[in-house]
């Protein structure tokens, strides 16, 4: 029998209705497209036939219908439009695709779907149509419009079944998830970054001068790149203040009289009264229970009409009252540190010195990883000793299958590493392995795998239909997406409307 007609066949299995089942509550969920009016504005075309803005604006009426309360800011909004947007591209281009290939959906499967739904049976479970009828109106759906989408929707749900239908799970694929699933281990693992391992680059003054020698302008242009960020001091204080803030009492206090307010506390700072014990009487800011200290910060951290006063201030002075984004403010300069810039000829040495030890790193680092792994080998456990100086720290997940390990290693689960653990048959030590670093270098990860436990093999052949149902469902979701991205990428869509 034909492959289409089999599945023609299949829709009146039980599995097949509660698919369409699922399909239809979609559609009376999502409301119904209806025919293409003569002013409507195009938002997509799919291979030469439109989505218009007619059948965009209604799925996206109904789906902010579905959303509490209705509140979904600006980007919520354009972020589910290009979601709607991308599902009626996909769902045109898988109806052209059915169409293409000759899936046919008849007036009798439609007839007999339709028997099946409860919304549209009386209370003695018969269809009647007259409440069928009913139930559409009171959606706004029109009979033939409520149909036509039904069978595109069947159609897609033929042509999805088609396609998976060719997927299997070979033995090997079978017995490699029964391993994932049902081998356990604890597995010990330790990220050596680069970086830890700096202060072990032995480097001379000697080295020094031999580079400033023969490397000058690396050593100008490594400082000169980080002369503003690194080798540049900001302007500091230590400051303690008093705050009225303008806008505590909705306007009933205006600037001019919190300034006379903070004009007399000034006053009374100036004359010797204890600054500390004024704030906490007077101000407004939350530094006032701390006695109004907050502390050391830079220029940039300040108000720009505060920092001016500020640093206009001899360390012990108190500023003039000053306006500021929050009200109006008085300040205790305690301290004040200038900034300014560490000169080439003060910084060069320490320039070449990272040069020096950034070149030597990668290859003190693997003499490292490479004497951590051999005792870790001979001596059956990790050398804490070499490890804890650096703050290296070993850690360890027990009782874990191999598909658990991505979870538990987090951001150093590479494909390379999850392969080694998953063909582990027994105790041992895994790498030195490689992965993504810093700036500064690379990490290398080392594992360990103890308690090894392998996979019940007689109980594999007890349970080897179950797991195949299960993997051979998950392969086709998986091969279904793969392929419904594919089908869209590969048809001629032209989008008007960008949300």
């Amino acid at each position: 029998m034909p492959l289409l007609e089999t599945i023609r066949k299949g829709t009146d299995s039980t599995a097949m209705r509660l698919v369409f089942g699922a399909i239809v509550l979609v559609f009376i969920f999502w409301g119904i497209g209806g025919k293409k009016g003569p002013t409507s504005q195009v938002v997509a075309v799919v291979n030469g036939e439109r989505i218009t803005d007619t059948q965009f604006q209604r799925v996206m009426r109904d789906r902010l219908r579905s959303v509490p309360g209705n509140q979904l800011d600006k980007d919520e909004q354009d972020a589910l439009a290009r979601q709607i947007l991308a599902q009626l591209i996909e769902q045109k281009a898988l109806v052209q695709e059915a169409d293409r290939i000759g899936i046919e959906v008849s007036d009798e499967e439609i007839a007999r779907y339709l028997l099946t739904i409860d919304a549209f049976r009386d209370s003695d479970g018969r269809f009647e149509m007259e409440l069928y009828k009913r139930t559409l109106k009171r959606m706004g759906l029109k009979q033939g419009q409520f149909e036509d989408q039904l069978r595109e929707e069947m159609k897609i749900d033929k042509l999805l079944e088609a396609v998976a239908a060719g997927i299997s799970v070979s033995e090997g694929e079978l017995k490699r998830a029964w391993a994932q699933q049902a081998m356990s281990m604890t597995l010990q693992w330790v990220e050596i970054p680069d970086e830890a391992l700096a202060g072990k680059v032995e480097v001379s003054e000697a080295d020094i001068d031999k580079a400033l020698a023969e490397r000058a302008d690396e050593v100008r242009a490594a400082y000169d790149a980080e002369v503003d960020t690194r080798w540049t001091r900001p302007d500091k204080a230590t400051l303690s203040t008093i705050l009225l803030r303008s806008d505590l009492d909705q306007g009933r206090v205006g600037e001019a009289e919190l300034r006379k307010r903070l004009e007399g506390v000034l006053a009374e700072a100036r004359g010797g009264a204890d600054f500390a014990e004024l704030a906490r009487r007077w101000s407004e800011d939350l530094s006032a229970v701390n006695g109004g200290r907050i502390g050391r910060l830079a220029r940039e951290q300040l108000d720009p009409a505060a920092a001016d006063a500020i640093f206009a201030t001899e360390p012990g002075g108190i500023t003039d009252v000053v306006e500021t984004t929050r009200g109006v403010q008085i300040f205790l300069v305690q301290e004040v540190l200038k900034g300014g810039v560490t000169p080439f000829d003060e910084a060069k040495r320490t320039v070449a010195r990272e040069l020096i030890v950034r070149d030597r790193l990668d290859e003190v680092a693997r003499a490292f990883v490479d004497e951590v792994r051999e005792r870790w080998v001979s001596e059956g456990h990790a050398p804490t000793d070499l490890l804890e100086p650096l703050n290296l720290r070993l850690r360890t997940a027990p009782g874990i299958t191999p598909s658990q390990a991505m979870e538990k290693l987090g951001p150093v689960a590479t494909s390379e590493i999850l392969d080694a653990i998953d063909a582990v048959k027994g105790d041992g030590v895994l790498g030195p392995f490689e992965v993504p670093g810093s700036a500064e270098g690379k990490r290398r990860v080392l594992l360990a795998v103890r308690d090894y436990q392998p996979p019940d093999w007689d109980r594999f052949e007890q349970d080897k239909a179950v797991l195949r149902l299960q993997i051979e469902a998950a392969a086709r979701a998986a091969f279904l997406q793969a392929w419904r991205r594919d089908l869209v990428q590969h048809s001629k869509v032209e989008q008007y409307y960008k949300p």
